[in-house]
């Protein structure tokens, strides 16, 4: 697949219907080649329409350069959106992107610079910024660009103060801690990519039991390999 390019492909490019600046100061080369050949979370982006339902109320985390932000933000069947990166060098991006496809939509979404934690004991932690933004992480890396201090929210507060029907997830390995042992209350789908090359085979199964104990099951119809959908027993 590769995205439909209007005008000049050094500056924008199209994928699902969003026009995506490029900005070489946010993207690397890597992700840029990602965006030209249309492969930059198509696939996860473009499954959002099938689950997606009525009223829904969507908290995303990990929102990269905001592009499935802005695809869930337009879907007429989402009421709100809150979106977490930890990252606060993609910000000013992610609000550019929002602002130039979303219209009215905007007043649906709120972006917060911060991570989501399980009865965390401290305030901040240290965020490891990679010259990829898919590769920088809350556990240290090799030769990050800086070394960022991000507000840690409580996720069992935002859960209880937003009540989210649908989480959407892609936090590069994270989504272990995470999930383990969370308070998943009036949430009703999680929509997540799982990352095995992080987890290993014992952290995924691991996982899959966590949302087992939790009361959700794996939707095989709208999951993919490593990007699944969990859905709460009836």
């Amino acid at each position: 697949m590769s995205a439909t390019i209007s005008g000049d492909p050094q500056k924008y490019v199209r994928q699902l219907g969003i026009t995506i600046p490029i900005d070489r100061d946010v993207m690397s080369w890597r992700i840029r080649f990602e965006l030209w050949r249309g492969a930059y979370e198509t696939k996860e982006a473009g499954m959002l329409d099938r689950i997606i339902e009525a009223g829904e109320r969507v908290l995303e985390l990990g929102t990269g350069i905001g592009f499935v932000s802005t695809v869930i933000a337009r879907n007429r069947n989402v009421e709100r959106v809150i979106s977490y990166e930890a990252n606060p060098k993609l910000g000013p991006f992610i609000r550019r992107l929002a602002g130039e496809n979303l219209g009215t939509d905007i007043g649906k979404i709120e972006f917060r610079n911060a991570v989501l934690f399980n009865n965390p004991s401290a305030t901040h932690a240290d965020f490891y910024v990679s010259k990829h933004f898919w590769g920088s992480s809350l556990v240290p890396i090799r030769n990050p660009l800086t070394i960022e201090k991000v507000r840690i929210d409580d996720f069992a507060k935002v859960n209880a103060e937003f009540k989210p029907t649908l989480v959407v997830c892609d936090i590069e390995g994270g989504e272990l801690n995470l999930f383990r042992d969370a308070d998943l209350t009036g949430i009703q789908k999680v929509y997540l990519e799982v990352h095995p090359m992080v987890l290993g085979a014992r952290g995924v199964a691991e996982l899959y039991a966590s949302f087992e104990r939790l009361g959700f099951e794996k939707d095989r119809r709208l999951s993919t390999r490593w990007v699944m959908l969990f859905r709460r027993k009836i």
